[in-house]
């Protein structure tokens, strides 16, 4: 049996969860997998001791080899369980193999931006709407793993605080909100990166209409990758999940594999 280590909140942790259920829907995982929620204590005492890295998810195979970035997770799971490929074949379908490539680069890659942004910018003080106690939650889920509700909003404010300065965001970016800055999402900015989702998803609203997969009729890795953004941050995260829902109801995240 595999062994994924993931968070419910994490991108990447989406798209490799909706992988692995699909190809244990199909009965090409040999064992299956079981899904594994970090907590600190597992991030710090297994994860980081066997790739280096806290960055999720990760995965530990059945015979003990240790993978980490999801993109290496799905190659490694797609040579050696080949009864389900979610990859167009290169020899009959090259053009459906590349999009499935380029749409998975356009998934983990750009719409990661946008994502965060509308994360972290109705998380920040004073924001109306604000689900900066969701993401407390989130957090919370994690670091304060196993308490009540109120102590798991607590420990995510807590970190929310120590890491991320939250209170300070925008005087003395950390954590997330440097790393919007750096990748280009700032004040002068964000209308583009907002405009720019707003116009992928209207495209996948008319292709959803007609469609049930971004390449006909069967999932690829295009559609796992996707699913990534679209569940943890636009889905999940109350301001931009009750968007999704009532602008774009076709794009809302559905099987194959939905967290």
């Amino acid at each position: 049996m595999y062994r994924l280590f993931s968070a419910e909140n994490s991108v990447f942790s989406a798209k490799v969860r909706a992988y692995l259920r699909f190809k244990e829907d199909q009965g090409d995982l040999g064992g299956g997998f079981e899904d594994i929620l970090v907590t600190p204590e597992l991030i710090s005492g297994l994860l980081v001791a066997r790739s280096g890295s806290p960055a999720l998810p990760q995965l530990e195979a059945p015979d003990g080899q240790w993978i980490q970035d999801s993109s290496a997770i799905i190659d490694h799971c797609e040579q050696m369980h080949r009864g389900s490929s979610v990859l167009p074949d290169a020899e009959t379908r090259p053009r459906q193999r590349m999009a499935a490539y380029l749409i998975e680069l356009l998934a983990d890659e750009w719409l990661i931006v946008p994502a965060c942004w509308e994360r972290w910018y109705f998380s920040e003080d004073g924001r109306e709407p604000s689900h900066r106690a969701f993401n407390e939650q989130q957090w919370g889920a994690i670091f304060g793993a196993g308490r009540d509700g109120l102590s798991r909003r607590a420990a995510g404010a807590e970190f929310f605080e120590s890491a991320f300065g939250i209170s300070r965001a925008r005087v003395d970016p950390r954590g997330p909100f440097a790393g919007l800055i750096q990748l280009g999402c700032t004040d002068a900015t964000v209308e583009a990166w907002r405009s720019s989702l707003h116009t992928l998803l209207q495209a996948l609203e008319v292709h959803f209409g007609q469609h049930d997969y971004l390449l006909g009729g069967r999932p690829c890795l295009a559609d796992f990758a996707l699913l990534g953004p679209l569940y943890a941050h636009f889905y999940r995260d109350p301001v931009p999940g009750f968007a999704l829902r009532v602008f774009f109801p076709s794009d809302a995240p559905r099987s194959p594999g939905l967290p």
